[in-house]
């Protein structure tokens, strides 16, 4: 927001060609000779300050005179119809053509008086005078000056009133669709003058904001209950008393300064382009039809050409006495509000009879949001044909097609939308219709000369929806090889094909198409495939159509399927050779920074030669044994996780089985949730097989720590946190390094340095099961120690290494963590050892 000063009057005045030397060549000026003529002046016991126009009927407000209404139909002859009683002086005004929402029409006129606020009155055609009103008033105001109504998109609706209230600014007004008549204050908000008279285009004001110039204030919807604010600010060189904005152009009475123009950028900065130096105090404007109309007190009233509004030119003026507003009407009939004379009625030239009718809307359309709602959708006609903008739509809903012969038995829609530019798209939401019925829709058009257009199309909507069934994808699972082919049957009511036939695999949307065969029998059901080669990952699919005309209707997803995944990585088992006895300080000195209690330092021998795979057991491989996907981040090369204790023993006996060792545990009594996954089983170890299982947590640390004896296998460690740590970032993938692409998640195998046995990830990626129940360390030296015994299957087992969530400290060679043997989490995978046989593999 902006607020820029014109300093250079002179330049402005330079814009016409108008000069003004001295008082002599002053009295030798004489305006154009005025379009318009004066045809009537109605007398009135008290002041005109302001007019209003509505249809053939003027409406004045008359100062101690209160609202007095005149028919003006003869523009030579107007006759007041009726004298209205304001509390206070009736200032301003403005009037206003509703619609109820019984579709009755109300007029409303709202007046102005001073610190009394607005007052409403009911001035619709035939209402008896007792019964007009005062309606409603609102008595929040300072010095209520010009007022506005924008009315809704949608008749109906609720439409805004806005006030001018001198230094206090804009305040803002809710009609009360429920009380015709009835207004309920909302908000205000100050601007930087003294706030004269405003209009507002758009949900945009554009206010004579009087020695400040014109301001723009942003009133739109989404800002009218948290605030408005101010856009733009252009300083006018007199007193801003009237404005209309039109178009890309505000048109300003600027007091003695005269008239001036601004442009409208897209984002409602405004721009000098223009300037008259008239006469008189210019206080109110109306453009309309290519010509301003300038109320200026004395000097009467300023008749200014804007059809080019960067190039304006004075086309005359009719003198009054004391000209305050002013309002433009049918057929270039112009009345203004004079202090003295009352109302003074002009005519132009009389406009050629408007004979044609707008144009025919011909693509109507229905379009279903679901089976009881739908939104109409079509192109404005113009006012001619399909030139300019009409007045209003007639819409009618029936239940067979509607034609000429049976249009009036039509129920007619009344919320509607008003008409707006031709070529303009258009549309009207209904609701609440009835399921597995059929409704027929049709319009016309009418122009502000009532000639009506022909009947439009007419749009058919059948509130029943395309069914899909048999959605799947054939094979389940593969490689990246593998050809995957997703179908589904679609089948519609009406027999129409599919205009949208997608499947959406993992968010992207993929364009399906008719099994060959045939012709189609829609209303029978169709097998719509799409076949395609997918990456390495566990997918997702829906199947999403649209008939033509909606609703868009789409299958559950199925997840984590098919899967996909490539050869599992080829891993080495490493064999740790233990000489027969070799003994390691297992745990952490009471100096390691980052340690936990659990980790008293004590004596270690192991026994035992064994083989330890140098990765964690990947998704793929997990895949190939179980047949199971259980990770939240799938992938083939990444480590497994999502898995319990117990599906990691499983999988070491099936992998044993596999390649022909003898498995390790016997497993009975199992018991398994509602996804397949293993939560309860007793376990026994057979120490002397040669299978597949989980290492103890000695033999974890001792492979671990890789002869080292520093917080990691290949140095000590500087943060504790998320920080990035270098020696943690070369080995390990935790908190401090996981997020790649904005997402965090275990990453794939031996994308970090091996420790000196050739173990990867030994730190982070993901933590690792141990045999071990969860236990007190023993406080003296220990061989081959497989931790506490307990009969408890649900005792707590350990986790170690760490992970790509946790931070770095858990990281560490001697840090422990204890979980649940029957729940899994996406930071929790395993590694595999294999006792090593005396003598061989």
């Amino acid at each position: 927001m902006t607020i820029r000063k014109l300093t250079c009057l002179a330049g402005l005045l330079g814009l016409v060609s108008l000069v003004l030397a001295g008082c002599g060549e002053q009295d030798l000026y004489k305006p154009p000779e005025s379009p318009y003529e004066v045809t009537a002046r109605a007398h009135m016991p008290t002041q005109g300050w302001d007019v209003g126009i509505l249809g053939t009927t003027a409406f004045v407000a008359a100062g101690q005179g209160g609202l007095r209404a005149f028919d003006i139909s003869d523009p030579s002859n107007p006759v007041m119809l009726y004298a209205l009683n304001t509390k206070r002086e009736a200032d301003f005004i403005e009037v206003a053509r509703t619609v109820l929402p019984d579709g009755n029409p109300f007029d409303v006129a709202y007046v102005t008086q001073g610190s009394e606020g607005v007052i409403s009155f009911d001035i619709t055609p035939g209402v008896p005078d007792s019964l007009r009103g005062p309606i409603n008033q609102s008595s929040t105001a300072i010095s209520a000056n010009g007022i506005c109504v924008e009315l809704p998109g949608y008749l109906t609706d609720q439409h805004v009133i806005y006030l001018a209230d001198t230094w206090k600014g804009i305040r803002v007004h809710f009609s009360d669709t429920s009380v015709p008549g009835e207004i309920r204050y909302q908000n205000f908000v100050a601007t930087y003058g003294e706030t004269q008279r405003l209009d507002v285009v758009d949900g945009i004001a554009y206010v004579a904001d009087d020695e400040m110039g014109i301001t723009v204030v942003n009133v739109r919807d989404d800002v009218r209950v948290d605030g408005m604010f101010i856009v733009d600010n252009l300083d006018t060189p007199g007193k801003a008393r009237g404005v209309d904005a039109e178009g890309s152009y505000v048109y300003v009475a600027d007091g003695e300064s005269g008239f001036h123009v601004m442009r409208i950028d897209e984002q409602y900065h405004l721009s000098m382009v223009a300037s008259i130096p008239v006469s008189g105090d210019c206080l109110d404007i109306v453009v309309q039809d290519g010509y301003a109309f300038v109320a200026a007190e004395d000097a009467g009233l300023h008749i200014i050409d804007v059809r080019n509004p960067e190039h304006p030119g004075h086309a005359g003026t009719v003198v009054t006495s004391f000209a305050q507003g002013v309002a433009v009407g049918e057929n270039n009939v112009v009345c203004v509000a004079d202090e003295d004379e009352g109302l003074v009625i002009l005519q132009g030239p009389v406009p050629t009879s408007d004979n044609e009718a707008p144009a025919a809307v011909s693509d109507l359309s229905a379009r279903l949001s679901s089976l009881t709602d739908l939104t109409l959708a079509w192109t404005a006609p113009g006012d001619d044909g399909n030139t300019g903008t009409a007045i209003d739509y007639e819409i009618r809903q029936g239940s067979a097609p509607i034609t000429e012969a049976n249009w009036d038995s039509a129920a007619v829609l009344v919320r509607r939308p008003v008409p707006q530019l031709a070529g303009t798209a258009q549309e009207l939401e209904l609701s609440n219709l009835e399921p597995d019925s059929t409704y027929y829709f049709a319009l016309t058009t009418t122009d502000d000369a009532l000639n009506t257009s022909a009947l439009s199309n007419v749009a058919q909507a059948i509130m029943t929806e395309p069914v899909l069934s048999n959605g799947m994808v054939s094979p389940e699972n593969g490689d990246v090889t593998t050809e995957f082919t997703f179908s589904v049957t679609y089948q519609d009511p009406e027999g129409d094909p599919a205009s949208v036939a997608t499947v959406v695999i993992d968010g992207s949307s993929f364009d399906m198409v008719p099994q060959e065969g045939d012709s189609p029998d829609y209303t029978a059901g169709v097998v719509y495939e799409y076949t395609t080669l997918l990456d390495e990952i566990s997918h997702s699919f829906r199947f999403t159509f649209d008939d033509g005309h909606g609703p868009e209707v789409s299958t559950e997803r199925v997840d984590d399927s098919p899967v996909i995944w490539s050869d599992p990585f080829e891993f080495n088992m490493v064999l740790v050779e233990l000489g027969g006895g070799t003994t390691f300080s297992m745990g952490s000195p009471s100096s390691e920074p980052g340690r936990d209690a659990d980790e008293t330092e004590h004596s270690v021998t192991l026994t035992k030669d064994f083989y330890i795979c140098d990765i964690e057991v990947t998704t793929g491989l997990y895949v190939t044994i179980t047949d199971d996907i259980p990770s939240s981040f799938p992938g083939g090369r990444r480590p497994v996780h999502d898995v319990t204790w117990f599906d990691a023993v499983n999988f070491c006996n099936l992998y044993s089985v596999r390649d022909g060792y003898t498995p390790a545990y016997t497993i009975t009594g199992e018991a398994y949730n509602d996804e397949g996954q293993l939560i309860y089983a007793l376990i026994e170890w057979d120490q002397e097989a040669d299978g597949y299982r989980l290492p103890t947590e000695a033999e974890w640390e001792y492979a671990c720590r890789g002869g080292s004896v520093s917080a990691l296998a290949n140095g000590d460690l500087v943060y504790m946190d998320c920080t990035l740590d270098t020696n943690l970032d070369a080995i390990a993938w935790y908190c401090g390094n996981s997020e790649i692409d904005e997402v965090a998640r275990p990453q794939d195998s031996r994308g970090k340095t091996a420790n000196a046995y050739g173990l990867y990830d030994m730190h982070g990626n993901v933590w690792e099961w141990c045999w071990d129940f969860y236990g007190v360390y023993p406080t003296d030296s220990a061989t081959d120690p497989t931790g506490p015994e307990d009969p408890d299957v649900l005792r707590r087992r350990v986790l170690r290494g760490g992970s790509w969530y946790y931070y770095a400290r858990d990281c560490r060679s001697a840090c422990r963590f204890d979980f649940p043997p029957g729940s899994a989490d996406n930071s929790a995978g395993f590694r595999i050892v294999r006792t090593a046989p005396a003598g061989g593999k």
